[in-house]
């Protein structure tokens, strides 16, 4: 049975942000067991380091996850409830200008 194009295009956007999200985690927390070790305590700019990771990955729960619930499943988050509207609102928006804020 030949595979459409169009088919493994969908199954590759649809599959591609939750590949990332879980590696993304790992990678972030990776990086926060490494920050918090006790060489990097007394650091004060590693604590801006741990914030940024931190918010890195709520960062990549907002934005990927509602693209893999809409193309898998066909709805999205902010759609759901009033409440996950505003945490997600808050989250894709809020979230990653302040990350950009403390980047600089």
């Amino acid at each position: 049975m030949p595979v459409h194009p169009s088919s493994v295009g969908k199954i590759l956007f649809t599959y591609y942000p939750l590949c990332l999200t879980c590696m993304t985690t790992i990678l972030n927390s990776l990086t926060l067991i490494i920050l918090y070790q006790k060489v990097f305590r007394q650091r004060p700019t590693i604590r801006y380091m741990r914030v940024i990771a931190l918010i890195d990955i709520f960062i990549l729960y907002g934005w990927n996850l509602d693209h893999f619930f809409r193309l898998k499943f066909g709805f999205e988050v902010d759609r759901l409830t009033v409440l996950s509207c505003k945490l997600s609102t808050y989250i894709n928006h809020f979230l990653n200008q302040s990350s950009a804020w403390l980047r600089v």
